[in-house]
């Protein structure tokens, strides 16, 4: 019997843009990967606090996964509470779903700020990480795939500025943030 895998792509998506879609199918359609849970961060233990509530960024992740067959967001962070780490969001998801393999999906920027991770030589037992490339990164490593050149922060400042982000945000979170911008600069 073959054990089916869970992809865990987990992230502050402040906001989610196509670098996180394309990272995500790319995953998906290149990995043994029966399914792809991405979960919006409750609370960053590395200190980034997100300008949009979680209950937006869930919004804008679902409006942006949402035609991705096999990919699902997942609000569990929320519902655990605690210091947000990623060691207990596998440990939870273990727990649920004991002969499930699962694969940690990471982006090759974040790879130089794993010794900053709660017991990341634990994090990658339980789920050994998927890394994919990005553009002006130099870390060494693994690299699935480059992705464009695209950042939630130049988003966010483009969207305080009341600049464009056509190309970089699907479609559905351009019409979300129309309604309700969390990024603009007349906010407190």
């Amino acid at each position: 019997m073959t054990r089916s895998t869970l992809g865990v792509f987990g992230g502050s998506f402040d906001p989610p843009h196509v670098g996180h879609l394309l990272a995500a199918s790319f995953a998906l359609a290149t990995e043994p990967l029966d399914a792809l849970a991405i979960f919006p961060s409750a609370h960053h233990p590395l200190g980034k606090e997100p300008k949009a509530s979680f209950e937006m960024r869930v919004a804008m992740c679902r409006a942006t996964f949402a035609d991705l067959d096999r990919a699902r967001v997942d609000t569990l962070e929320d519902e655990l509470g605690g210091e947000g780490y990623t060691l207990t969001l596998l440990h939870e998801l273990r727990r649920r779903e004991p002969e499930r393999l699962l694969r940690l999906i990471v982006g090759q920027d974040i790879m130089h700020q794993v010794a900053r991770w709660h017991a990341w030589d634990e994090v990658a037992r339980l789920a050994p990480p998927l890394v994919i490339g990005r553009r002006g990164s130099d870390t060494v490593g693994p690299s699935m795939v480059q992705m464009p050149e695209v950042s939630s922060s130049d988003i966010r400042r483009r969207l305080a500025a009341g600049e464009s982000v056509e190309g970089l945000l699907h479609r559905d979170v351009i019409a979300l943030l129309a309604k309700d911008n969390p990024y603009t600069s007349e906010r407190p």
